[in-house]
Formats: structure tokens, C-alpha cells, sequence
């Protein structure tokens, strides 16, 4: 009966090592993304651009590198109305003149910041909505 613990204790005690040893080693690709991910940081939720104004656009990207350019593309109310571009896409900002040519009070508007070299990279913001100037 002592023998047959012994051996039973044994197995157990091979099954728990080579439970931690399957385990312990990372699985691979279970941590990293195929691409990196572009997030755009301002504008946030809840700000209003006056027209005439001068706003920021800031970005950041964990796997983009500081000599990757980005293109900045604002949407209102779902059309295109304003590209550029802008340098450094690991972290970066630019800032836009919200112009009365193409801002409308009471639009809603994203900016979409995008890998110059892969559009499949890309971040959007939260809308903005434009208001009329101050004067």
C-alpha cells in the first residue's frame, strides 16, 4: 500500500510540473496585434468648435514610429471637408483653423487620423460640434 502512494504521489507530482511547464511559456501572438492602432486624443467628447477658431488635433500610436507621417481627414455630418497632414504618428499634434468654407454652425464632425503608408491604421475621434463665432 506504501508503494502504491508513492507512485501515485509521483504521478502527481509529473502531471503538476508538466502543467506548469505547458502553461507557463506565452502563447504566441496571444499578445501582440497584427497592426498597430492609431488613437486620436483631441478633440474628446463633449467640445464644441467655434468657426474661425484654431483647434487641436493630437494623436498617438504605441507600434507607429516617430518618422511614420499621418493624414488628417475631418468628416461633417458624414462628407469630407478638410485634409492635411502631419508628422511623427508614435505621438503628435497639429493644430486646424476650423475655416467658415467648410465648417457649418451646428455640424457634427470626427477627425479620422491615419498611417500615411497604411490607411488600415487609423484612429477617429468622438464628434465635435461646430458653433458660430463669438464677435
Amino acid at each position: 500500500m506504501a508503494a502504491a502512494n508513492k507512485i501515485l504521489m509521483l504521478i502527481v507530482i509529473i502531471a503538476v510540473l508538466f502543467g506548469t511547464l505547458a502553461t507557463s511559456k506565452p502563447i504566441p501572438g496571444l499578445d501582440e496585434r497584427t497592426l498597430p492602432v492609431l488613437h486620436v486624443s483631441a478633440p474628446r467628447s463633449g467640445f464644441f468648435w467655434a468657426i474661425k477658431s484654431l483647434q487641436n488635433v493630437s494623436w498617438w500610436c504605441d507600434k507607429c514610429k516617430p518618422t511614420d507621417g499621418v493624414k488628417i481627414n475631418i468628416k461633417c455630418n458624414g462628407k469630407s471637408v478638410y485634409s492635411t497632414t502631419g508628422t511623427n504618428a508614435y505621438t503628435g499634434q497639429k493644430d486646424v483653423k476650423i475655416d467658415p468654407k467648410w465648417a457649418v454652425e451646428g455640424a457634427s464632425c470626427a477627425v479620422k487620423v491615419s498611417l500615411s503608408g497604411n490607411s488600415h491604421v487609423f484612429g477617429i475621434s468622438t464628434p465635435v460640434i461646430i458653433v458660430k463665432t463669438q464677435e
